[in-house]
């Protein structure tokens, strides 16, 4: 008798979880809707990024992500979101 309980409980949750996962993967990966994207881009107005290299640490070293700055600035350039500039220069990490 127990085992079957256990069974009804682990079939009750694998399908709760299942749905969440169907439910945050459809929220994530919807379409936006076409008034809500319209409106963001009327408020943002003349709006301007400057997209920095980021400073990854990897133990006692690291390096600048000069890569993931640039595709994070065409990604900017690509939605429309405003005048993108990638910066050059490297802000100093605490070490």
């Amino acid at each position: 008798m127990k085992s079957r309980k256990m069974v009804a409980a682990t079939g009750g949750l694998l399908l709760l979880l299942t749905g969440a996962t169907a439910f945050i993967l459809g929220g994530c990966g919807g379409v936006v809707d076409d008034g809500a994207h319209a409106k963001l881009h009327e408020q943002l107005g003349t709006t301007s990024f400057t997209v920095f290299p980021a400073f990854l640490r990897d133990g006692r070293q690291g390096g600048y992500d000069t890569a993931a700055a640039q595709t994070l600035a065409e990604y900017l350039r690509s939605e429309q979101f405003g005048a993108v500039t990638v910066g050059q220069a490297e802000i100093p990490a605490q070490r």
